[in-house]
């Protein structure tokens, strides 16, 4: 049917794209949205289209990997995908395919060739992400990309990073089309892409049927309605599209019947809907045959069945290579509504479901996987845990978000080496290096044993177990050989020494190892971390050989983290504008890898637009990195922080309850820097309110003020106070006293080690 109407939504949205990164449109439910989004990206034909629907929950790299492989490009993505991953390509391609139905021997012929270990090791969020990226930034080069989402408040959480990704790359617009607004999905995902500053989005309002576009189809339809009946089409429909329609043919002379599902119309749309991934007409063919609507004439009626939902807008397909996968095109077509809402229905049809995919050969795709244990914990089948271990594995291998139901179900156990190893690598791709390390120590005999003490040695730093760390760190730089994992271990012993106050072993082993070691991969961590054991020159000569290195072997992540750490050394330095132009570099860069990575270069922004006197700028980045600072050191560190802009703005009451309420977590804190940052920012607020708040404070907490705080500094407070002289920000005397309390990126992926 030709697209009818909506002549102001159309200009409005495409002014939007024109204009904006990302278009929101939002739209009541059934008002015709999904067809909209199909027309506009039919009249966008300068763009490259990718009509996506996540109707069903469904990861957005999936669907787009699959809209990818279902099409000519899949030899140029694969040809990509060799390129940005090397020899860890046939491993990753594998598990990502293994996510795409139907995919035959197209995909069975891309993926053959030597197997390697599967683990995704990187610092984006997926598999997926390292290699699509790339792929579009090179596809935009000759055309530019629209990526339309619709019902895009159903996306998983794992999808934003991916979308804002997407959005931040030159050449390609977004268009999240939302039906459900008032809905907590839909604000955290609006709430999650507006952590990346550099992209713009915009909100379309798309309009609710009127009598305009009832005349308009009426005409179209060649029906004829008074201005009463259109009112009354209106009225009994409640602005429902899809009623609208049946409503109106149902209503003219020929009096055709409004259309209503059969039983084997609501086998087929139960089956699609439980099985999200879509099915082909031989599938469907299949589970009909286990149902109680199996009928003799089955081959006859299936094609007339499909065309029929097909028809009146219930289904949509996508053809590839001969292959037809059939989807639902709308939850909000009323028969559908009626049928996936009668639950003793769909519970039959999912234990057919269940039955179906249980059969041999069939848990190797992880769209069956993942159907199979969710109907598993729904059934209550005593099978969840094989499907919870197998989910794991495949998610570990492309680096997929992990649900902590999964891990729960998985019930993994400390007398299985295997699910050790499995639990090491989960809790490590989570960060959650206590519960990682209590696993490792749990291994018995020597399977995979310098694999698994090279990753005790790290978990042992990143817990804070120092001289423990500093001893395995030891034997196992002097026993490895290999240069990438020696520059590896080196970068958290760097790390490891300069928490503890040692520096000169970080240096002694740089002098000892640079001649075996300069130019090899992983090289540019190990002088990053060097950088924060010296002083300006020799920083700054640290910082460009690690960027040269880093260059060299197309790692963003050391790139950007570099230049993280670069501005932040020259905001301490007190040369914040110097430092401002880097770290704004380094926001940019370091948006592509996720929240997750984000929380230190928001607290040095917002530090270094302290110290510049913008308080916007600083109160807006120090918020951000309170919101995405889950552990214990940049947790106080950004409080320290928030307290002095809290001093700044004249609310010492607050910023005295900031510091008081962590004083007891920084008193027993490993790492002695917390402390100077701690007592030196303290005293600057205290004498701020007063001298006599500064008297007692100074008395009560001497011993930590003598042995953490800068002589110099308490030179300046003794002259300050013999003069009786109050600070004024900004000020020579604030600025010299204030003590920026910088985050440092130590990290590398720890997996990166097997």
């Amino acid at each position: 049917m030709e697209y009818i109407n909506r002549t102001n939504d159309f200009e409005k949205v495409i002014s939007s794209i024109n204009n904006y990164d990302i278009t929101y449109i939002l739209s009541g439910k059934a008002f015709g949205l999904t067809s909209f989004m199909q027309e506009l990206g039919k009249r966008l034909f300068q763009y490259h289209v990718f009509t996506l629907n996540t109707i069903n929950g469904v990861n957005v790299a999936n669907l787009l990997v699959s809209e990818i492989m279902h099409s000519d490009e899949r030899k140029k993505f694969k040809k990509m995908a060799e390129q940005e991953l090397g020899e860890k390509s046939i491993t990753l391609l594998s598990a990502i395919f293994q996510g795409i139905p139907y995919a035959g021997p197209t995909l069975a012929q891309l993926v053959e060739g030597k197997e390697l270990p599967a683990i995704y090791a990187g610092n984006y969020s997926s598999a997926i992400e390292e290699i699509i990226l790339p792929y579009i930034k090179e596809f935009v080069k000759t055309q530019h990309v629209l990526i339309l989402l619709d019902e895009a408040q159903n996306m998983s959480e794992e999808s934003y990073n991916l979308v804002a990704n997407l959005a931040m790359a030159d050449g390609v617009k977004i268009v999240l089309g939302v039906t459900e607004t008032i809905n907590s999905n839909y604000i955290k995902l609006k709430n999650s892409l507006a952590l990346y500053s550099n992209i713009e989005s915009n909100i379309v309002p798309f309009g609710q049927p009127e009598e305009k576009l009832i005349r308009e189809l009426a005409a179209h339809l060649g029906l004829t309605f008074t201005d009463d009946e259109v009112k009354t089409i209106l009225i009994k429909t409640q602005r429902n599209i899809h009623l609208i329609i049946d409503c109106m043919i149902s209503m003219s002379a020929s009096g055709t019947n409004r259309f209503s599902f059969d039983e084997m119309d609501k086998a087929v749309i139960s089956f699609l809907h439980i099985c999200y991934f879509g099915l082909t007409s031989a599938t469907l063919k299949q589970m009909l045959g286990m149902s109680n609507v199996y009928c003799l004439n089955i081959d006859e009626e299936m094609p007339a069945v499909l065309n029929n939902l097909e028809f009146h807008g219930c289904i949509t397909k996508k053809n590839t290579d001969n292959i037809v996968i059939y989807f639902i095109a709308s939850l909000y077509h009323p028969e559908i509504q009626k049928c996936i809402n009668e639950f003793s229905d769909i519970l039959y049809y999912k234990n057919i479901v269940y039955d179906y995919y249980r059969r041999p050969g069939m848990v190797d795709v992880l769209g069956n996987i993942e159907l199979l244990y969710k109907l598993s914990i729904e059934f209550a089948d005593r099978n969840k845990k094989i499907y919870a271990l197998s989910l794991l594995k495949l998610k570990l291998e492309k680096g997929e978000y992990i649900p902590e139901d999964v891990i729960a179900n998985a019930k993994l156990s400390k007398k299985n080496n295997e699910e050790i190893e499995l639990s090491v690598l989960y809790f490590i791709r989570e960060r959650r290096y206590s519960e990682a390390l209590k696993w490792i120590e749990s291994l018995r005999g020597k399977r995979n044993n310098s694999h698994y003490q090279t990753l005790k040695s790290i978990l042992l730093n990143r817990v804070r177990r120092f001289s423990e760390a500093e001893d395995m760190l030891t034997y196992n730089i002097a026993t490895t050989s290999t240069p990438k994992i020696l520059n590896t271990l080196l970068a958290y012993f760097t790390a490891n020494c300069i928490h503890t106050n040692q520096k000169q072993k970080a240096l002694s082993e740089y002098q000892e190892k640079k001649e075996q070691l300069v130019g090899t991969e992983n090289w540019g961590y190990f002088l990053r971390n060097l950088a924060s054991a010296v002083s300006f020159p020799d920083k700054e000569k640290f910082f460009l050989d690690a960027i040269d290195n880093f260059t060299e072997f197309n790692d963003d992540y050391g790139i950007y983290s570099c230049k993280c750490n670069w501005g932040n050394a020259l905001c301490v330095a007190r040369k914040p504008s110097e430092g401002l132009l880097l770290l704004k570099q380094a926001e940019i860069g370091l948006q592509q890898f996720g929240p997750n990575h984000l929380h230190i270069i928001y607290n040095d922004l917002g530090v270094c637009y302290l110290m510049l006197g913008d308080t916007k700028n600083a109160s807006k980045y120090i918020a951000l990195a309170e919101k995405l600072a889950y552990n214990k050191m940049p947790r106080l560190i950004t409080s320290i922080n928030k307290a002095c802009l809290l001093m700044v703005k004249n609310e010492y009451k607050l910023s005295s309850q900031t510091l008081n309420s962590i004083e007891n977590e920084v008193l027993e804190h490993p790492v002695s820097s917390i402390r100077n940052k701690y007592f030196t920012n303290r005293l600057l607020l205290e004498y701020t309110k007063g001298i006599d708040y500064f008297r007692n404070f100074y008395q009560t907490y001497e011993q930590y003020i003598d042995k953490f705080v800068n002589k110099d500094i308490i030179n300046e407070y003794q002259k300050l106070f013999s003069e009786n002289k109050k600070i004024e920000y900004p000020s020579k005397a604030w600025d010299t006293l204030f003590s920026p309390a910088g985050l440092a990126y130590w990290y590398l992926d720890p997996l990166k080690m097997i």
